[in-house]
């Protein structure tokens, strides 16, 4: 007989990847103060992260689509209290529909987006998430990456040509392309974190111009 927990939404790889993350994310992240995922997908890394950091208020946005895995999670497992959302996030060529509201945060984290997003998406995404940013706020990016043209094992270069095959519009960023356009929005490279499965962790802190 299935149970009503077994039908929510479950990734096996973000299960795997969520406690590296959290012990990155621990060093990393400004203690006490708000904390926005653009696109949680299952909703497991929104859950688990808040429940680890109960003094920081995390925020949940993704499209619509997705918000019902959230929901589905919540009615099951409850919700920890410094947890909110979900929250409407939807990237396009032209810029981003959202219903956040008007606060900076002092953290954002998305991962394994942009290889899913068109490249005219990643950068609406991305200049999005540095306007929203508060100086000195750190922006996190988690999944695999290109780095000098190359990749970092032979499955993520499989998992491109998957992706390609799938939509030519889609595929693994370069990091350098990702690191241009953030510097442009003034937000500069601090760490690059090697994880298992051959993905990455960027961080990338605002500063403003003096």
């Amino acid at each position: 007989m299935t149970t009503f927990s077994q039908t929510l939404s479950h990734s096996v790889a973000c299960e795997r990847n969520q406690e590296p993350i959290k012990d990155v994310l621990k060093n990393e992240i400004i203690f006490g103060q708000n904390f926005l995922e653009i696109g949680f997908g299952t909703a497991q890394h929104a859950f688990f992260f808040s429940s680890c950091f109960p003094d920081i208020s995390y925020y949940a946005a993704d499209q619509e689509q997705a918000h019902l895995n959230y929901l589905q999670r919540k009615m099951v497992l409850g919700a920890p209290e410094n947890l909110f959302g979900p929250f409407q996030f939807k990237a396009s060529d032209k810029g981003v529909l959202h219903n956040l509201n008007d606060e900076k945060f002092s953290q954002i984290y998305s991962a394994n987006t942009l290889h899913i997003m068109s490249w005219p998406e990643c950068q609406s995404f991305l200049k999005f998430a540095a306007n929203l940013l508060e100086d000195q706020g750190k922006l996190f990016l988690y999944g695999p990456f290109k780095f000098n043209g190359d990749f970092t094992s032979e499955s993520n270069e499989a998992f491109d040509k998957s992706l390609r095959a799938r939509d030519p519009k889609m595929g693994i960023r370069s990091f350098e392309d990702v690191e241009k356009l953030l510097l442009g929005q003034n937000l500069h490279q601090s760490n690059v974190y090697d994880l298992p499965a051959h993905n990455n962790l960027l961080v990338f802190t605002k500063r403003s111009i003096e």
